[in-house]
């Protein structure tokens, strides 16, 4: 009768792992499981709530929903009464993962992850680690140690906006992909799982073991990323993904958003400078770009909308009022853009004849402010250009970089032909620009005149 036990158990053991073994490499080899540019990831040790540090009777308090600490406050950076709260505000670029390292296999253009994507946006700057970052931050850590006051001190600007795990994180040198077969079988005997396995690690050289596809990167091969992947913080967080990112086409999703912006935008006439301000920022970008550049194939209205961008996050304020640094206030700025001023086709788009200038011009202002709403902090606005601005290179180079990434009315790719001039004037053809200028001619015509943009 024992006999009879011991082969059935181990007829049961061996059912076991082949079953585990087809649904492990079913799992790992379904092109929709390996994670792409973009998934959500998220961190066991993230809270829900605000980071606070209190300066009070001598010490400093740091207290999260995972604890709270006290340490002395003689070189602390703030007085004696003072409360630092860390809201995370940038919610929409926390728990991100960037796939940087693939080369040439994408997903829809996607580039795929591999466990090599784990540089912080902490350590690109700090340490000069890669060209890209994959991860900026995962939000506001829990886990309280005395060493944090300090680390997010010094990086306070960005705790604030990307959550203390911006300062924090200390993730290991690559993700771990899944532990062998076996071991998800049960077998913690290194004789019966064989050779090449180790047990209790996610260490398996074994092929037959483990058998996650690898992709080509800047480095080699290297092992792409599942929904099994994980990545340990030394702090003491596990970070995994949520989704891998390819279940959702982001493509038309963002179409969606910015067809809700172009349907919020009449182009009806106006009568006087009052009306025309009562219009969104939306509308109101829209009608700048068209009225400086009516013409857009050669790059005439994409000038005007990133020198519009270069002086949303200039330290300039370029005639709007200090406390109303926003899109909507820097449009309508006093001596700053005339065609909005002016009795002009600002007042009545629609008459122009000119009807594809019209389209781009609303096409290039609505991906605007969608990539506006992706990368500032909202807080529950209706209208993002209402929200002000801050000027921060690092959110100003994402909002470039999710133009870039979209197309024009003809389907061409938004290109930024001047850099980073913020300001502009009509010029007729024999104008020669000086250092530091560039001159976009009308319809790509030197004959023609156009627009040089400068330095302020």
């Amino acid at each position: 009768m024992g006999k009879e036990i011991d082969e059935a158990g181990a007829a049961m053991a061996e059912a076991i792992k082949e079953m585990t073994a087809v649904l492990l490499e079913n799992y790992i080899s379904d092109d929709w499981n390996y994670a792409v540019d973009g998934p959500v990831i998220s961190c066991d040790q993230m809270c829900e709530g605000p980071v606070v540090i209190k300066y009070e009777n001598g010490f400093i308090n740091l207290e999260t929903e995972g604890g709270k600490v006290k340490i002395s406050s003689e070189n602390g950076k703030h007085k004696e009464g003072d409360t630092i709260i860390y809201e995370a505000q940038l919610k929409n670029k926390i728990g991100r993962l960037s796939a940087v390292h693939a080369v040439n296999q994408t997903d829809n253009f996607k580039n795929y992850a591999t466990v090599t994507d784990c540089i912080c946006l902490r350590d690109k700057i700090e340490q000069g680690l890669g060209e890209e970052e994959s991860i900026i931050s995962m939000g506001n850590c829990k886990i309280v140690k005395q060493t944090d006051v300090k680390d997010i001190e010094d990086r306070e600007d960005e705790a604030n906006a990307y959550g203390t795990c911006y300062c924090l994180i200390k993730p290991i040198l690559e993700w771990t992909n899944p532990i062998c077969i076996e071991s998800l079988a049960g077998v913690h005997d290194y004789e019966t799982a064989g050779v090449g396995c180790v047990i209790d690690t996610v260490v398996c050289n074994s092929p037959e073991h483990h058998s996650t596809m690898m992709w080509d990167t800047k480095e080699g091969k290297k092992e792409g990323l599942t929904r099994f992947s994980k990545l340990l913080c030394t702090r003491g967080g596990v970070i995994t993904i949520m989704y891998s990112g390819q279940s959702i086409d982001y493509g038309e999703l963002m179409q969606q958003r910015i067809d809700e912006k172009l349907c919020s935008i009449s182009g009806q006439g106006v009568k006087d400078w009052e009306e025309l301000s009562t219009l969104s920022a939306t509308e109101l970008l829209a009608r700048m770009i068209f009225q400086e550049a009516h013409t857009y194939k050669t790059g005439e209205q994409n000038a005007v909308l990133f020198s519009f961008i270069n002086r949303c996050f200039s330290s300039e304020n370029f005639g709007a009022e200090e406390t109303n640094k926003t899109v909507k206030g820097l449009l309508l700025a006093e001596k700053q853009y005339q065609s909005l001023i002016e009795y002009s086709d600002a007042y009545h788009p629609l008459d122009s004849g000119d009807v594809e200038g019209w389209m781009n011009a609303q096409e290039l202002a609505a991906i605007m402010m969608v990539a506006m709403e992706d990368n500032l902090p909202a807080n529950g606005a209706e209208d993002i250009g209402l929200v002000p601005i801050i000027e921060d290179e690092y959110i100003k180079e994402e909002i470039c970089k999710e133009i870039k990434s979209m197309v024009d009315y003809d389907g061409n790719k938004i290109e930024n032909p001047i850099g980073n001039l913020p300001s502009f004037r009509g010029k007729d053809s024999t104008y020669v620009p000086k250092a530091g200028e560039i001159f976009i001619h009308t319809n790509g015509d030197e004959k023609a005149g156009g627009n040089v943009f400068r330095p302020k």
